[in-house]
C-alpha cells in the first residue's frame, strides 16, 4: 500500500525530496525490522547452551566415578587421604552442579528477556510503520489538495489573461 503511495506521489511533481526522504525511511525500518532475532534463533542458542551444559555435566560425572573408585580401593593413610580428597572433590561438583543449574536458569531468563525484547521492538516498529504510513497518506491528500488549488489558480489566470487581451483590443 505504501508503495503505491510512493508510486502515486512520485508521478507527481515538486515533492521529489520529500518522496525520497519518505522512501529512505521506509527501506530503513524494513531493514530494522528484518534485522531483529527471531524466536527460532534465540531458542536455538539456548539449545546449545543447554546441550554444552550437559556434556561438562557428563564429563564431570566421569571425574567423580573413578576417584569414587580410587577412594574405596584400600584402608591405607593414602588412601585415606584420597577418600577425603574425593569426598572434598565430590562437594566441588555438587557445588558445580548448583552452580551450573543456575547459570543455566540465568541463560535462560536472558534469552527470553531477549526475546521479549526483540517482540517489544517489532510491535514498536510495526506501530512507528503505521505511523509513517499515515503521515504518507496525509501528504498525498495535501499534495492532492495543492494540485487542485494550483489547476484553479492556473484556470483563473488564464481566463484573466483572456480577459487582458480581450480589453487590449
Amino acid at each position: 500500500m505504501i508503495d503505491n503511495s510512493l508510486k502515486s506521489l512520485k508521478n507527481q511533481k515538486g515533492n521529489d525530496e520529500e518522496i525520497k526522504k519518505l522512501m529512505r525511511a521506509v527501506d530503513e525500518l524494513d531493514g530494522s525490522i528484518d534485522a531483529l532475532p527471531t524466536k527460532s534463533w534465540v531458542q536455538a542458542e539456548l539449545d546449545q547452551k543447554m546441550q554444552q551444559q550437559a556434556s561438562e555435566q557428563s564429563k564431570n560425572n566421569v571425574k567423580l566415578s573413578m576417584l569414587a573408585g580410587l577412594a574405596g580401593t584400600s584402608a591405607s593413610k593414602e588412601d585415606k587421604k584420597l577418600a577425603d580428597r574425593v569426598t572434598k572433590l565430590e562437594a566441588e561438583v555438587d557445588k558445580l552442579w548448583k552452580d551450573n543449574d543456575k547459570d543455566v536458569a540465568d541463560l535462560s531468563s536472558k534469552i527470553e528477556f531477549v526475546a521479549k525484547q526483540a517482540e517489544n521492538s517489532s510491535k514498536d516498529w510495526g506501530t512507528k510503520y503505521e505511523s509513517l504510513e499515515s503521515r504518507l497518506r496525509e501528504c498525498l491528500r495535501t499534495i492532492e489538495t495543492l494540485s487542485e488549488e494550483l489547476r484553479n489558480c492556473n484556470c483563473n489566470c488564464e481566463m484573466n489573461i483572456r480577459q487582458i487581451r480581450l480589453e487590449m483590443e
